[in-house]
């Protein structure tokens, strides 16, 4: 319900908070580039942090993609994905989704070294870390909401086809086979 709530704000609200919480991620991002030995890709997500940080208004703009340095998403399960570490069984966990063991093994590890996260536990704001996170889930989802309501509304099996997708999906960021989307 949030999320279509929030699917209702005029598209440039979307689209700001969405920035800012897409560039939030990026030290991480850029970081898990360099563990998976993309080094040209952790340039340029750390050039992308620096300019939409500067020009684009704490990140509210997105001027980076605008000169040509595209968005990637790289997180800690991809990054122990490369390192050898398989699935674990599928789990579904309330607010994120579809998920599974090393994915949600990466999650854990994305708020522990985030700075974001670190600065605002040090200056005793902790409750910005579930606002954050509660923040980016409500964005996520309001992006697929129509996706899966026409999975859920076309598909005979629901809990199979999105366990199917959602194996898709990350096989192909694993793979880095989903920039351009």
């Amino acid at each position: 319900p949030v999320s279509k709530g929030y699917k209702k704000l005029p598209s440039p609200i979307q689209s700001g908070i969405g920035n800012f919480i897409n560039n939030l991620k990026l030290p991480l991002v850029a970081f898990n580039q360099l563990l998976q030995g993309q080094g040209k890709n952790a340039v340029e997500s750390t050039g992308r942090f620096f300019i939409n940080s500067t020009i684009g208004i704490f990140g509210l703009v997105d001027v980076a993609d605008n000169i040509g340095l595209e968005q990637k998403e790289e997180d800690f399960g991809q990054t122990l994905a490369t390192l050898g570490v398989g699935d674990g069984f599928y789990i579904v966990l309330p607010l994120f989704g579809p998920s599974n063991i090393r994915v949600t093994s990466g999650m854990i590890l994305t708020m522990m070294p985030d700075p974001v996260n670190a600065y605002a536990n040090n200056q005793g704001e902790a409750w910005v870390v579930p606002f954050r996170t509660a923040a980016n889930a409500v964005d996520q989802r309001s992006k697929i909401i129509d996706e899966v309501n026409a999975l859920r509304d076309n598909s005979i099996d629901y809990y199979a086809a999105v366990r199917s997708s959602y194996y898709q999906n990350r096989k192909a960021a694993i793979m880095n086979t989903d920039d351009d989307a």
